[in-house]
């Protein structure tokens, strides 16, 4: 890629960009988000089109104006959140979309080839298996086997660990590699900065739609790609254990079931949140995560089990509900749950007070000039971007939504705050952010449960641990007993079932 730009109206989102991988290459691509790199990324997969520039593949000139027309030059991306259709089996996600002239004779056949793909690359998958029954890291495997299988030889995989755990993270990172030593040119779009030194051996940092560095990774220090990301040095920090006592409790969750049609989501989870202290909860995707968090948030209700703050029985009640005694929910889907994309910033922020008939002037109507005066200053002391807060947050990074949810959470004074992945998928300026909105709310006196796919950050921000497996509790602990070993095995089910409980 050589001189890519791209504008959005008023946003120069590519500046100029160059970019190259070869055969054989792991290259990782790094940047604040917003920086651009999904932009580039979807240009390189013909999903949007440049404004400037040129793309070649092996040697010749392209146009790349269509998805089709990229995997006719056999590049392929892997989404951040997969394509894959749940009610397919995994042989039927592959061959969707294929000319009918190019299938296979029989299902079965498919089937078998599929497999053969995946055992090439030291893969075991099912190909007669429905999607929606695979585990997390088994769908991020279909889609790179069906890139495979359709030929592909530039792989984009765009963060395909976020949802995984330490296990899972080291099988999918092997499975680069061994693509890699086929020959296959692989893009890897992460903010882990760990994942990059495994596994890539070129780098290039993005920084508001220009390259603000590249070359090999070894010639880089973790400092120098963070600085390069966000253009300045992040402080050292450490994060101090909270000193409020366990005694008085807050949030209580008392022995949760939720089940799932056959599948039992939730099995007789209990615990208690005291004020002034953040409750790490950690689990691989699947094993009950979503399911506490809807519970938690009243956007379903358990089949057993009861939720207590303040010694006042919620489960029962809804979202609105739960604002009035101060429990608020960042939930971690955000297009489903936590933003309204074509509203505008100010709207997005305002939801919840328009709700409870906040806002309202002369003759009850909402004073509009009020919402906006109140998101400039939330995105100002949020650092939204853009700071138009007339913007729709459809046109916003996935970090600027982030802050858009985590703003207006916070402007509710929440007394406690459920937070499910608040950082999946932000580079490490805007988790630092997040983060440090996160212990502030803890020092002023309010009860965190924070759910995260991210061990370390989780040990390193949580003043005790719970681990989740298969719905239940399989691992309890206070942040100075666990270790990264320990919960990781916890969270595949290997070694204790318990340990000493947080309380």
């Amino acid at each position: 890629m050589r001189g890519v730009s791209k504008r959005f109206g008023d946003l120069q989102a590519l500046d100029a960009v160059d970019l190259e991988v070869a055969p054989g290459e792991v290259l990782a691509l790094l940047g604040e988000n917003g920086a651009g790199k999904t932009t580039l990324m979807r240009i390189a997969s013909g999903l949007e089109a440049r404004d400037a520039g040129t793309i070649e593949v092996g040697g010749l000139e392209v146009p790349l104006a269509s998805p089709h027309e990229a995997l006719e030059h056999r590049i392929s991306m892997v989404h951040q959140h997969f394509l894959l259709v749940g009610n397919l089996t995994v042989a039927e996600n592959v061959v969707l979309g294929s000319r009918a002239d190019v299938l296979p004779v029989s299902k079965r056949q498919v089937e078998r080839e599929v497999e053969e793909v995946a055992e090439r690359i030291g893969m075991r998958l099912e190909a007669g298996r429905r999607v929606d029954e695979l585990s997390i890291d088994e769908r991020a495997k279909a889609e790179i086997v069906k890139a495979l299988y359709h030929g592909a030889r530039i792989l984009i995989l765009d963060e395909p660990t976020s949802s995984l755990g330490p296990k899972q993270i080291d099988d999918l990172l092997a499975t680069v590699k061994t693509v890699a030593a086929e020959g296959m040119a692989v893009i890897l779009v992460t903010h882990r900065l760990a994942e990059i030194r495994r596994v890539s051996s070129r780098v290039v940092v993005l920084r508001h739609g220009k390259v603000a560095a590249s070359g090999t990774t070894e010639t880089y220090t973790d400092d120098a790609l963070a600085r390069a990301m966000i253009g300045h040095e992040l402080p050292p920090r450490a994060i101090p254990l909270s000193a409020a006592p366990r005694e008085t409790v807050r949030l209580r969750v008392e022995n949760l079931v939720v089940r799932d049609h056959e599948r039992v989501a939730l099995d007789g989870v209990s615990f208690d949140v005291s004020p002034g202290r953040i409750l790490g909860v950690v689990g691989v995707e699947g094993n009950g995560q979503t399911e506490l968090v809807e519970v938690l948030a009243g956007l379903r209700r358990p089949d057993e089990g009861r939720i207590l703050c303040d010694d006042v029985d919620v489960t029962t009640l809804g979202p609105d509900g739960l604002h009035e005694h101060g429990v608020v929910t960042i939930t971690g889907d955000r297009g489903r749950w936590d933003v309204i994309g074509p509203m505008t910033i100010a709207e997005n922020l305002a939801l919840h007070r328009i709700a409870r008939r906040g806002y309202r002037g002369r003759g009850g109507l909402i004073s509009w000039r009020a919402v906006e005066e109140d998101a400039e200053r939330l995105a100002a002391d949020f650092d939204i971007r853009p700071r138009r807060v007339d913007a729709r947050v459809e046109q916003l990074s996935g970090g600027n939504q982030q802050k858009v949810v985590m703003a207006r959470a916070m402007a509710l004074g929440p007394r406690v705050l459920v937070l499910g992945h608040p950082t999946r998928g932000l580079d490490i300026g805007a988790r630092r952010f997040i983060y440090d909105q996160i212990v502030r709310a803890r020092d002023e006196g309010v009860a965190v449960v924070l759910l995260s796919f991210d061990l370390e950050e989780l040990l390193e921000h949580s003043d005790d641990i719970l681990v989740l497996f298969r719905g239940a509790i399989s691992y309890q602990a206070r942040r100075q007993d666990a270790t990264l070993e320990t919960v990781g095995n916890a969270m595949t089910g290997i070694g204790l079932r318990s340990a000493a409980p947080a309380a």
